[in-house]
């Protein structure tokens, strides 16, 4: 990577809102990612939701693909491949993306925004005329005040004898994925709940589950957090860094996330 870059817009996090605003003005944008897959809010957090129907033609085209390939279908998702098939989608727009890159600081001047990032190769400078953060609690945290609280998922295979019941699992759900013999465990944690204690959470019900499905076992745990807002309409918030905090979790399925963001238009 160049010691310094130039961009008209930064987007802090790969997410499905960052792809939509990206793939508008790819030549301009840039996608900065701390992990090494995109659209995480989704599909690493093997979160079990019900696709939205697209409104926009490119977000029916995707819509049309993805069904078209297994990934979607009957209004449900497979989560993980999401991730390779917009890193492919996003290649083939020439979207520019950096994985594996931490925020590191911010310094505003006359001119323009300076954000110093650590990448794999050290310490470098991107120039941007504006940032927008569409992670989900925010740079530094910024925005665990608009939480309302989390949850931890992972999916479950093997034969089910005793479906529970709603209610049954005290703070958790569990209903059938996409794969056949595929379900989905959510469990439901405090905002304040730590990667730790979320995940001790998941296997104390996991255990309990299993008790009257001696057959199953975890097919896979989430490596994010499912994340939900105190605010009911649209985040939209200028931090004091003055970065603009559009967290794409909010939104209730990586197609809206998508469109939202491609139809997103700067104040």
């Amino acid at each position: 990577m160049n010691p310094e870059i130039d961009c008209e817009t930064l987007i802090l996090g790969g997410s499905a809102f960052a792809c939509g605003v990206a793939s508008r003005n790819p030549a301009k944008s840039l996608i900065l990612e701390r992990g090494i897959l995109l659209i995480p809010e989704f599909a690493s957090a093997l979160h079990p939701v019900r696709l939205a129907s697209p409104r926009t033609q490119v977000g029916k085209e995707i819509f049309r693909d993805l069904e078209r390939r297994g990934i979607a279908g009957g209004k449900k998702i497979h989560p993980p491949p999401l991730s390779a098939y917009f890193i492919h989608w996003m290649h083939q727009k020439k979207s520019r993306l950096l994985f594996n890159a931490e925020l590191i600081d911010v310094i505003k001047t006359e001119k323009e925004t300076r954000a110093e990032v650590f990448c794999i190769d050290g310490q470098n400078v991107i120039r941007a005329q504006q940032i927008i953060d569409t992670t989900a609690e925010g740079w530094r945290n910024r925005g665990r005040p608009f939480l309302r609280g989390k949850a931890l998922c992972a999916a479950v295979c093997g034969t089910i004898s005793h479906v529970p019941a709603e209610g049954e699992l005290r703070c958790a759900s569990f209903s059938a994925g996409i794969l056949p013999g595929e379900h989905l465990l959510r469990v439901d944690v405090s905002a304040d709940a730590t990667w730790h204690e979320a995940r001790l959470r998941l296997h104390d019900i996991f255990h309990q589950l299993q008790k009257t499905n001696p057959r199953i076992f975890l097919g896979g745990e989430a490596t994010s957090m499912v994340y939900e807002y105190e605010d009911e309409g649209a985040i939209r918030q200028i931090t004091e860094d003055g970065i603009l905090w559009i967290p794409s979790a909010q939104y209730k399925d990586p197609v809206t996330a998508f469109e939202e963001g491609l139809q997103w238009i700067s104040a």
